[in-house]
């Protein structure tokens, strides 16, 4: 299907979720219960610093494994959150990657390593996410949340299925599953990522948690810990645009389950879309300072005092 094509249906459901969602909620009630959030708020960015944080290690592993390069956490950090701004603008939940492929292809002088690095990087976390959010999906959804966990899986053996068969048509797509299969090699730096990848959830789950506590919703931690990565894993699916209405309405379900109200749960989902937004803002501030790009777009970044990239072994 064409690009924009896709785009339009995604935002065709957004839309649709979104006036569901406004058929069970007060929006003046979402506005009042957000400006009543507490303290704890505070404590959203930290967790989206520990999600990335862990993300960066785990995108190192697999980048040390492939380019033979030793990169900075800090630079890789930075990648990051300059990628989670770019996404705000991007027509994809992934589109922040691709500049971060770019950016590190340059930097690194292996642009096939870094593209296959970041691909596998993000494979490897939603694999994680699946993983997490396999029994809840049934506690939640009973035989549903099976057919959702199945036919995820069912599209990812189709997609390397669907890239082995193109590739034999394409030198680029060729190279770039063979990179893929590089990694079969080593199952040790694809061990060292999916225990990251842990971490990262953590952080994620700890950002929604304390958003939801900063509006008074009492929740558990063993709560929390079952039905976040459920939403993050719906949410992560390319049926919308960054998770609109998908998000805000499993909230509505999931919270339902512990007598949250409609309206509290949705004002929950909201804010934390608006944080997500803030957060981002920190890669607007890093982007800034990048002369190269403001002047001719080229999306290369070259600060000494950030960017560390040795060669392994020297």
């Amino acid at each position: 299907m064409n690009p924009n094509k896709k785009l339009i249906l995604r935002a065709f459901v957004s839309v649709i979720l979104v006036l569901l969602l406004l058929k069970q909620i007060s929006l003046k009630d979402v506005v009042l219960n957000i400006r009543g959030a507490n303290f704890l708020i505070l404590f959203v960015i930290s967790s989206f610093f520990i999600n990335y944080f862990f993300s960066a290690y785990r995108w190192r592993e697999l980048i040390v494994y492939k380019t033979k390069k030793k990169v900075g956490i800090l630079y890789l950090l930075k990648l990051y959150y300059i990628g989670s701004f770019l996404s705000n603008f991007l027509p994809s939940t992934i589109g922040g990657d691709v500049y971060k492929a770019y950016k590190l292809g340059k930097d690194t002088g292996n642009m096939a390593g870094a593209v296959t690095a970041t691909f596998m990087e993000r494979l490897i976390g939603v694999v994680s996410l699946s993983i997490i959010s396999s029994v809840s999906l049934v506690w939640f959804w009973g035989f549903r949340g099976a057919v959702v966990f199945i036919a995820f899986w069912a599209l990812i053996l189709a997609g390397f299925l669907g890239l082995w068969f193109v590739s034999k048509f394409s030198k680029k797509l060729k190279i770039f599953y063979e990179n893929i299969l590089f990694y079969k090699s080593n199952k040790k730096a694809l061990f060292k990522a999916l225990l990251y990848s842990f971490f990262v959830q953590g952080g994620s789950v700890f950002a929604h948690y304390f958003t939801a506590r900063s509006l008074d919703i009492n929740l558990s931690l063993p709560f929390s810990f079952s039905a976040f990565p459920v939403i993050g894993f719906i949410s992560f699916l390319p049926i919308s645009i960054s998770g609109l209405g998908v998000q805000d309405n499993i909230y509505v379900f999931v919270f339902s389950k512990i007598g949250v109200l409609a309206g509290l749960a949705a004002s929950a989902s909201v804010l934390f879309h608006i944080l997500r937004a803030f957060n981002s803002l920190i890669g607007w501030a890093l982007l800034s300072f990048d002369k190269e790009f403001k002047d001719s777009l080229s999306l290369d970044f070259k600060s000494e005092s950030v960017v560390k990239i040795e060669t392994v072994g020297k």
